[in-house]
């Protein structure tokens, strides 16, 4: 991987829409490269996959909360938690942590009540000890 490749994912990165032509275009390459050189980089598994950013306060859904989980088995608790559902909630992200915490989850709805829930059910989960609740006011950077 060259600074080429890393030009490509910065751009990729920006907009995961933005053609071979015009990426070809932003760095004087031709779109046969730069095609050959994304081809490259998903087989390789650099590129993951590519997702959509959503805006969700035009959703309704403006509480934005992280969540910090102690005392569970991490690994086996993962999945029963990415299937919590309780409606107009999304879980975001599920992080396995070191430290004090065992698990980090980002958390997404419309209501106070709809977090609420959503810790109840957490919290019915075999082995979860404590939970901390972070209200995310604003983002600086994502």
């Amino acid at each position: 991987m060259d600074e080429i490749d890393m030009q490509i994912l910065k751009i990729l990165q920006d907009d995961g829409r933005a053609s071979h032509e015009e990426i070809g275009r932003r760095l004087n390459l031709s779109r046969p490269t730069i095609h050959q050189r994304v081809k490259k980089l998903e087989t390789d598994g650099v590129i993951k996959k590519y997702r959509t950013e959503i805006d969700w306060r035009k959703l309704g859904q403006t509480i934005n909360v992280f969540i910090l989980v102690k005392g569970i088995r991490c690994k086996e608790a993962a999945g029963k938690i990415m299937a919590i559902e309780i409606p107009d909630t999304n879980v975001e992200e599920c992080h396995m942590i070191a430290g004090e915490w065992c698990m980090l989850i980002r958390v997404r709805t419309d209501t106070p009540q709809s977090i609420a829930a959503f810790l109840d059910a957490l919290r019915d989960h075999a082995g979860v000890a404590e939970t901390n609740s972070m209200f995310i006011l604003s983002t600086v950077y994502e």
